[in-house]
């Protein structure tokens, strides 16, 4: 008994760490735009406003794809979804390998359907099989996803330089093939994984939820640094406004990253053991807007000083997986996936806005100047068009503070 015990907790470990693995190869995607911003320009013949609108489809199949595989994966169990999800993220980069850029864009799209799985399966897997240790185990995965994204920047592109971009392509699908395949024989349901109760109940405990709704929105003002900034625009601003060389500039967003990693385990580490949940939110996002204002000041001049600023800014976007906890909380544990797609389509959905507002700012007085492959939009614009990064987390800030103000009076008064 003991044995068979210790076997399944091994197998549990093993198809949560796929899943992990699974975060992680999706985030490369995810931040592709900003590592080859100006190989994919140049290559399919693209402006600003095109290749802006190339990043933001990712999200907009991330997030179209989160309540459709939120349903499935509670009705279904993970074990029938997220295989599929693998292989269709993958496959979504083959057109990439090709020259028709509107093939390239559904295949954005396709990578984004399929990424979406990633991380409603890190909650809900997590949830299954450590249940009693749901929050750290959660930001552990995060922390692999985020090496991920880590990777995706230069390393990525020594990758690319030493093998050729179609080897790295190829590279990248055939690791995610393997993912899947390797899924079907691991993951396994639980009892409770699955909700044998009434759709209409299961839905409605979800879309009906006002605070989980809420949560979710003023989460939604937060990310703009992280998916905005951090995933297309970062290496460009260090470069042009911080005027830092442009192989460190290429570097220096991975800090994000490594800020996100740590932030996750200090995070959930203080959630597991009773620290205030929206107290972190709200401490994250004043930090968040602070760091951001200093950055747009250019008071990022030297390596350690942009090091410091993207450091804090990273630590800080972790506040997503603190907000999504929160969220969750609301509903049971048979609905968790349907939860955190909700939350996290809602949160992802305000990246395609901040992509577009960005990259629509920069296309509207960008004069379209490249030099040796490199883009060159003007320190002054990229400030302007990057504002609304800190305004937007300005927002968030303040509707936290304003949501925590009315959950502790109602705690008082009952």
């Amino acid at each position: 008994m003991e044995d068979n015990r210790v076997g399944i907790a091994s197998r549990g470990f093993l198809a949560w760490f796929l899943i992990a693995m699974f975060y992680a190869l999706q985030y490369v995607f995810r931040v592709m735009p900003n590592t080859f911003s100006s190989m994919i320009m140049e290559k399919f013949g693209v402006g600003a406003f095109a290749f802006g609108q190339f990043s933001a489809l990712y999200y907009v199949g991330y997030t179209a794809a989160h309540i459709p595989l939120g349903i499935l994966m509670d009705r279904l169990g993970p074990r029938r979804v997220i295989p599929a999800c693998m292989a269709l993220t993958v496959l979504g980069v083959i057109p990439m390998l090709f020259g028709s850029w509107h093939l390239v864009q559904l295949g954005r799209v396709m990578t984004g359907l399929g990424s979406a799985a990633a991380a409603l399966a890190v909650f809900k897997v997590s949830n299954m099989y450590f249940s009693k240790k749901f929050a750290v185990m959660t930001s552990i995965a995060m922390i692999i996803g985020f090496l991920g994204a880590m990777y995706g920047g230069a390393p990525v592109m020594a990758l690319v330089e030493t093998h050729g971009w179609d080897m790295f392509l190829l590279l990248l699908i055939g690791v995610g093939l393997v993912l899947a395949v390797l899924s079907v024989l691991v993951l396994y349901d639980t009892e409770d994984s699955i909700s044998r109760g009434s759709f209409m109940e299961m839905a409605k405990s979800v879309f009906f939820n006002k605070k989980l709704l809420t949560i979710s929105l003023l989460g939604g003002c937060l990310i703009g640094s992280l998916e905005g900034f951090a995933d297309g625009w970062a290496t460009a601003f260090l470069t042009e406004v911080c005027r830092i060389n442009a192989e460190q500039a290429a570097i220096l967003p991975s800090t994000i990253f490594v800020g996100s990693c740590i932030g996750s385990l200090v995070l959930s580490c203080m959630l597991s053991r009773s620290f205030d949940g929206f107290n972190l939110i709200i401490y994250c996002g004043a930090f968040t807007v602070l760091a951001f204002v200093m950055l747009l000041m250019g008071r990022c001049g030297t390596v350690s000083s942009a090091f410091v600023l993207l450091t804090v800014i990273g630590f800080c976007s972790a506040y997503q997986l603190v907000t999504i906890c929160k969220a969750i909380e609301y509903v049971g544990r048979s609905a968790v996936a349907l939860a955190t797609a909700v939350s996290n389509m809602i949160i992802m959905l305000f990246g395609y806005f901040f992509h577009t507002i960005i990259a629509a700012i920069i296309n509207s007085r960008w004069d379209g100047v490249i030099t040796n492959g490199h883009a060159e939009y003007g320190a002054d614009l990229l400030v302007q068009s990057l504002v609304i990064v800190p305004v937007g987390a300005l927002i968030g800030t303040i509707g936290f503070c304003i949501f925590k103000a009315r959950e502790d009076k109602k705690v008082s008064e009952q």
